[in-house]
Protein backbone atom coordinates (compact mmCIF):
# COMPACT_ATOMS: atom_id res chain seq x y z
CA UNK A 1 0.00 0.00 0.00
CA UNK A 2 1.42 3.65 -1.03
CA UNK A 3 1.17 5.47 2.14
CA UNK A 4 1.97 9.30 2.77
CA UNK A 5 5.69 8.76 3.91
CA UNK A 6 6.64 7.37 0.72
CA UNK A 7 6.24 10.57 -1.28
CA UNK A 8 9.41 12.59 -2.17
CA UNK A 9 8.23 16.11 0.03
CA UNK A 10 12.09 17.52 -0.11
CA UNK A 11 11.86 17.94 -4.11
CA UNK A 12 8.64 20.33 -4.01
CA UNK A 13 8.23 19.78 -7.98
CA UNK A 14 4.21 19.92 -7.32
CA UNK A 15 2.34 21.39 -4.54
CA UNK A 16 2.52 19.54 -1.18
CA UNK A 17 0.57 16.05 -0.53
CA UNK A 18 -2.70 17.34 1.50
CA UNK A 19 -3.68 14.13 4.20
CA UNK A 20 -6.87 16.33 4.90
CA UNK A 21 -8.08 16.62 1.87
CA UNK A 22 -7.11 13.46 -0.43
CA UNK A 23 -7.97 9.79 0.42
CA UNK A 24 -6.03 8.77 -2.17
CA UNK A 25 -2.66 9.45 -3.37
CA UNK A 26 -1.80 9.58 -7.39
CA UNK A 27 1.70 9.14 -8.65
CA UNK A 28 2.31 11.09 -11.29
CA UNK A 29 5.08 9.42 -13.18
CA UNK A 30 6.68 12.73 -15.31
CA UNK A 31 8.95 11.60 -17.09
CA UNK A 32 9.52 14.84 -19.32
CA UNK A 33 8.23 16.65 -16.39
CA UNK A 34 6.10 19.12 -18.44
CA UNK A 35 3.58 19.17 -15.50
CA UNK A 36 6.05 20.09 -12.64
CA UNK A 37 7.33 22.50 -15.49
CA UNK A 38 4.18 24.09 -15.86
CA UNK A 39 3.46 24.31 -11.69
CA UNK A 40 6.54 26.20 -11.44
CA UNK A 41 6.26 28.31 -14.29
CA UNK A 42 3.04 29.69 -13.00
CA UNK A 43 4.39 29.89 -9.45
CA UNK A 44 7.65 32.08 -11.01
CA UNK A 45 9.54 30.40 -8.11
CA UNK A 46 13.14 29.60 -7.83
CA UNK A 47 13.87 25.77 -7.43
CA UNK A 48 16.68 23.73 -6.71
CA UNK A 49 17.37 20.82 -9.00
CA UNK A 50 18.64 17.18 -8.58
CA UNK A 51 22.17 18.26 -9.52
CA UNK A 52 22.06 21.32 -7.24
CA UNK A 53 21.37 23.70 -9.60
CA UNK A 54 18.80 26.85 -9.33
CA UNK A 55 16.67 27.02 -11.79
CA UNK A 56 14.64 30.57 -11.89
CA UNK A 57 11.40 29.84 -13.13
CA UNK A 58 10.25 33.22 -12.44
CA UNK A 59 13.12 34.61 -14.91
CA UNK A 60 11.67 33.02 -18.19
CA UNK A 61 9.41 35.67 -20.18
CA UNK A 62 7.34 35.58 -23.15
CA UNK A 63 8.50 37.73 -26.33
CA UNK A 64 6.11 39.79 -28.55
CA UNK A 65 9.44 40.27 -30.60
CA UNK A 66 9.51 37.95 -33.51
CA UNK A 67 12.93 38.34 -34.30
CA UNK A 68 13.58 36.53 -30.51
CA UNK A 69 12.14 33.52 -29.54
CA UNK A 70 9.18 32.80 -28.42
CA UNK A 71 10.03 32.33 -25.00
CA UNK A 72 13.42 33.30 -23.35
CA UNK A 73 15.50 34.72 -20.46
CA UNK A 74 16.66 38.23 -21.25
CA UNK A 75 19.75 39.12 -19.08
CA UNK A 76 17.37 42.78 -19.05
CA UNK A 77 13.84 42.47 -19.69
CA UNK A 78 12.40 45.05 -22.17
CA UNK A 79 8.98 45.83 -20.44
CA UNK A 80 7.74 46.84 -23.70
CA UNK A 81 8.65 43.48 -25.30
CA UNK A 82 9.28 40.89 -22.38
CA UNK A 83 6.48 39.37 -20.37
CA UNK A 84 6.57 36.88 -17.52
CA UNK A 85 5.57 33.67 -17.58
CA UNK A 86 4.76 33.58 -14.32
CA UNK A 87 2.16 36.91 -14.66
CA UNK A 88 0.67 35.58 -17.67
CA UNK A 89 -0.12 32.49 -16.27
CA UNK A 90 -1.10 34.19 -12.66
CA UNK A 91 -4.90 33.92 -11.65
CA UNK A 92 -4.80 37.30 -11.89
CA UNK A 93 -3.25 38.32 -14.90
CA UNK A 94 -5.32 40.97 -16.23
CA UNK A 95 -3.97 43.12 -12.83
CA UNK A 96 -0.07 42.86 -14.84
CA UNK A 97 -1.72 43.83 -18.54
CA UNK A 98 -4.26 46.66 -18.27
CA UNK A 99 -2.15 49.38 -19.08
CA UNK A 100 -1.14 47.68 -22.36
CA UNK A 101 -2.25 48.46 -26.30
CA UNK A 102 -4.92 45.98 -27.77
CA UNK A 103 -2.88 44.22 -29.81
CA UNK A 104 -0.66 43.38 -27.38
CA UNK A 105 -3.10 41.96 -24.78
CA UNK A 106 -4.48 39.76 -27.36
CA UNK A 107 -0.90 38.63 -28.22
CA UNK A 108 -0.34 37.76 -24.17
CA UNK A 109 -4.34 36.35 -23.80
CA UNK A 110 -3.37 33.89 -27.08
CA UNK A 111 -0.50 32.92 -25.33
CA UNK A 112 -2.22 32.36 -21.75
CA UNK A 113 -4.73 30.25 -23.74
CA UNK A 114 -2.58 27.94 -25.57
CA UNK A 115 -0.67 27.02 -22.51
CA UNK A 116 -3.85 26.79 -19.98
CA UNK A 117 -5.11 24.27 -22.97
CA UNK A 118 -2.18 22.59 -23.36
CA UNK A 119 -3.22 18.85 -23.48
CA UNK A 120 -1.14 15.85 -21.64
CA UNK A 121 -1.47 12.32 -22.14
CA UNK A 122 -1.97 10.26 -19.01
CA UNK A 123 -1.91 6.57 -18.47
CA UNK A 124 -3.20 5.23 -15.37
CA UNK A 125 -2.10 2.44 -13.69
CA UNK A 126 -4.40 0.82 -10.19
CA UNK A 127 -1.96 -0.26 -7.67
CA UNK A 128 -1.12 -0.45 -4.40
CA UNK A 129 2.50 -1.87 -4.69
CA UNK A 130 4.98 0.72 -4.54
CA UNK A 131 7.37 -1.84 -6.40
CA UNK A 132 5.39 -1.46 -9.53
CA UNK A 133 5.38 2.28 -9.67
CA UNK A 134 9.16 2.36 -9.11
CA UNK A 135 9.38 -0.63 -12.21
CA UNK A 136 6.93 1.56 -14.49
CA UNK A 137 9.68 5.01 -13.74
CA UNK A 138 12.36 2.77 -14.55
CA UNK A 139 11.02 1.77 -17.48
CA UNK A 140 10.03 5.34 -18.54
CA UNK A 141 12.62 7.68 -17.12
CA UNK A 142 15.83 7.06 -17.01
CA UNK A 143 16.47 6.27 -20.81
CA UNK A 144 12.97 7.70 -22.30
CA UNK A 145 12.50 4.14 -22.92
CA UNK A 146 8.78 3.77 -23.71
CA UNK A 147 6.08 1.84 -21.79
CA UNK A 148 4.62 -0.76 -24.56
CA UNK A 149 1.47 -2.34 -24.02
CA UNK A 150 3.18 -5.94 -23.52
CA UNK A 151 4.73 -4.64 -20.59
CA UNK A 152 1.46 -2.76 -19.32
CA UNK A 153 -0.31 -5.87 -19.96
CA UNK A 154 2.53 -7.43 -18.20
CA UNK A 155 2.15 -5.25 -15.36
CA UNK A 156 -1.44 -5.25 -14.94
CA UNK A 157 -1.67 -9.40 -14.63
CA UNK A 158 0.58 -8.98 -11.63
CA UNK A 159 -1.37 -6.69 -9.78
CA UNK A 160 -4.86 -8.75 -10.65
CA UNK A 161 -2.82 -12.20 -9.46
Amino acid sequence: MIKQWDIQHRLRMLPPFNAMQNKEIFIIIDGDQYISFFHRLRLGETVINSRGRKIHFGDIYYSLDKNEKMFLCPRRPDSEKHFKMSNILSDNWCDFFGSLCKNKLQRIKECRKRLLNYKFLFTFIETNELEIVREIFTRISPQGTQVDKASLSQIKSRMVS
